[in-house]
Order: structure tokens, then sequence, then C-alpha cells
């Protein structure tokens, strides 16, 4: 994702074209409907075609916008939100090409807050590496880095960042875990998550059978004080509520696992417990999870060729879930939460490019924009942040990205 530095127009309404002014819908209520193989109840049902835009002023303010390059040359790929509204961004430099293969410089990764930037990279040292995911809470800013251009292959280094002390460590390299061999990019991808005390991420394993590699949940101190641990084995998509740790097993990760279901588990102290389990039918995939405190929200894949993925957003405490039916296949969906919202779009794919949030306290649900192959949202705290799209999208410096604080509103 290759978005942009602009200017701070902090707390400033803007515009919105083409808004449609209607009531915010409320969600359906449905009953209780346990889906056939779900141990949860789908308590409300809703449509992403019933969505309404978000007013600027009115649901939320504008804090600044980020342009899609900055000085000197570099182009911006934004990672995460802060709960304190600021970007986890990375400047990287323009790819060049030698003997016929792509060559990537060093990412320089910061926290964006307009014109302001926090630099947070280490001194580059050996390959260059490119930033591709990041997480972060009030204290700590994690990513992860890799030297790999191929889409079937990931090595990784993982940072994380003390906001208080201004340090950068190393949490984690592959090729401790490598065993000298090239490793696949795991299921569910090598996306992290910033607990209380820990950092999380997924990695592909060697194994001394078949499949020839599996999959783990690593996690690490934030301070790096102690050794990375295997959290979970036969594991994917690992999402951080304070000190708890969700993650997802399903057969793609999990060899002789029913392929027609899957579970999502909660890890506490040690203690490895199942939290609940859904239905998937041939082609089905968990491909993304998230977690605030009692809530938890997932995204279940459609088969080709129909773009009916859907979003489950479960409260913990009573088992109770919202169904949101997506206009997307859902295969290459982000999803971030907050306190207060859900929010998802699709990145790059080729479905819905609409960027939207659930307002969990509210019940309604807002588009915030659409940015077709660049469709980005994220949300931390009381801010939201997603892309939009220039006259001419294929030039980063005309796209950008903008950060919003929610309205303080009642409705």
């Amino acid at each position: 994702m290759l978005l942009a530095v602009g200017g701070c127009d902090d707390e400033q309404g803007v515009g919105s074209p083409g808004h449609r002014d209607a009531p915010a819908p409320s969600i359906s209520a449905s009953g209780s409907a346990s889906s056939p193989g779900a141990s949860f109840r789908v308590r409300s049902r809703y449509a992403t075609t019933d969505a309404v835009d978000a007013v600027p002023g009115r649901e939320f303010r504008v804090s600044f916008s980020l342009s899609g390059t900055t000085a000197p040359g570099r182009t911006l790929n934004h990672l995460g939100l802060t709960p304190d509204g600021q970007m986890i961004t990375a400047a990287n430099p323009a790819a060049t090409t030698r003997s016929g293969e792509v060559v990537i410089g060093q990412s320089q990764v910061g926290l964006y807050a307009g014109s302001r930037v926090r630099g947070m990279s280490p001194a580059p040292h050996g390959a260059a590496r490119q930033a591709i995911y990041g997480d972060a809470d009030e204290r700590t800013v994690a990513w992860l880095e890799t030297t790999s251009t191929d889409m079937y292959q990931m090595d990784w280094r993982v940072y994380g960042f003390d906001r208080a002390a201004g340090r950068t460590v190393l949490l984690g390299d592959s090729a401790a875990v490598a065993k000298g061999r090239k490793m696949p990019i795991p299921p569910g991808s090598s996306m992290l998550s910033v607990g209380t005390d820990r950092v999380y991420w997924t990695t592909a394993v060697p194994t001394t059978g078949q499949p020839e590699f599996g999959a783990q949940v690593l996690g690490r101190s934030v301070t790096g004080s102690r050794a990375a641990e295997v959290v979970a084995e036969r594991a994917k998509l690992p999402a951080a509520a304070g000190s708890d740790l969700y993650y997802v097993r399903s057969a793609d990760v999990s060899p002789g696992f029913p392929a027609d279901r899957y579970e999502i588990r909660k890890v506490t102290g040690g203690r490895d417990d199942l939290l609940t389990t859904g239905p998937l039918t041939k082609e089905q995939q968990v491909t993304a999870l998230t977690a605030e405190p009692g809530r938890v929200a997932w995204i279940v894949s459609a088969p080709a060729p129909e773009p009916n993925a859907s979003l489950f957003v479960l409260d913990t405490a009573t088992g109770d879930a919202t169904e949101v039916t997506l206009g997307d296949d859902g295969t290459s969906m982000t999803l971030s939460s907050s306190p207060r919202y859900v929010c998802w779009s699709n990145g790059s794919g080729g479905g819905d490019a609409g960027q939207y949030a659930l307002d969990v306290r509210t019940q309604r649900l807002w588009r915030l924009g659409e940015a077709p192959g660049l469709s980005l949202v994220f949300a931390a705290g009381d801010y939201v942040a997603w892309s939009k799209l220039g006259a001419e999208p294929q030039k980063p410096d005309q796209n950008s990205l903008t950060v919003a604080r929610l309205a303080a509103t009642d409705g």
C-alpha cells in the first residue's frame, strides 16, 4: 500500500462528495439463530450495501492527512494506527531492477502526526528490508520487515519500539527458526499484534515430515528482555486484547484438523482454551482476526465466484454475534478494531473497495470512503484512518490517507 506527508488540518471537518444523507440504519434483529456447526449465536445481521456515508463534522473530525510520498522521493506504506491517532508508516525508496530482479531499498519506519515525524528504525544493517506490517498500543510500536519480493517465500525481522524511552529493539529474526531453509509465507500472513506485555506474530516453521512446513504463533516480551516463545502450535492470525491472545486453528495450519470447521482459541497465562467454533465450506478460510477486551471479530472468505464473505463480531461474555455480509470474497481484507469500532476494507482486492466502520455501541454501519486497488482502513483508540485516491492513482503523490477522530455524539 503506497499512499502519503500533506498538510495538518487539526480537528477540522471537510466536504464529503456523494454523501447519501439518509438516517443511520440500525442492525436488524434476527433473534437467536446459531449457524449449523457454529457454537455462537447470530443475534443480528447486516450487509455493507446498507451502510450510510459518515459525515465530516458530525460522525468524525479530520485530524490530519498524509500524502502518498515524502522527501526525498520516498513513497509511504501505512502499517497501523496508534490509540492516540498517529500513523505507523514506512518511507520506502523507489525499487530498482537488477538483472531482471526487483531490488528494494531499506524502509524507514516512523510515527507520523501530520507534519511531525518520529523516527523509530534502527541503523540499517545487512540486506535491505521493507516494512510490511505494524501494530501498536499506548506504550509499544512493533513492525515486521522482510527482504523478500517473492509472493510465496518470506524471511522476517520483528522490531519493537518503546515510545517512552525512544528505544528500538530486535524482537525476532526468522534465521532463528528457518534452519537455513527458505520459508513460505504462513497461511493468514505474518501480521503481528501488540498485547500488554508481548508482541505476537505467525511464522512458518520447518518440519521433519509432511507437510514440509508448519505454522506457529510466537510471542516475545515488548522489551526483548526474555527470549521469544512458541505461544501456539498449528495456529494463525494472532490477535491480542490486553494480556489475552486469540488465534485461529483450521486445516490449513493443522494437518488432520476437520476441513469443514475452524476454531478460535484464547490463551491466557499459559492456558489455551476453545472460545468458539464455526463451519467452513469448500475453499472457505478465516482470513482476518482482531480482538478487544470482551470482543473478537473475524472474516470468513467466500468461495469464488460469489463475493459474499462474512464478518462476525462476537461478544465473548454472552456468545452472541453480529454478522455482516460483505460485497467481497474476503481473501485480502484488512481488519482492525478499537473499543468502539470494527473497521475493514479489501486492500488490493478486486471486489467491494469500500472502507467501513461498524459502531459496536450504537449498532450503526458507516461507509468512510472507497479506494479501488488501495482500500485501507485502521481503527485505534478514538481514531480511524482510511485511504483516498487522487485523480491519477498510479501516481503515489496524488493519493492520501485521512486520520480522523470520532465525534463525541450519542447518536
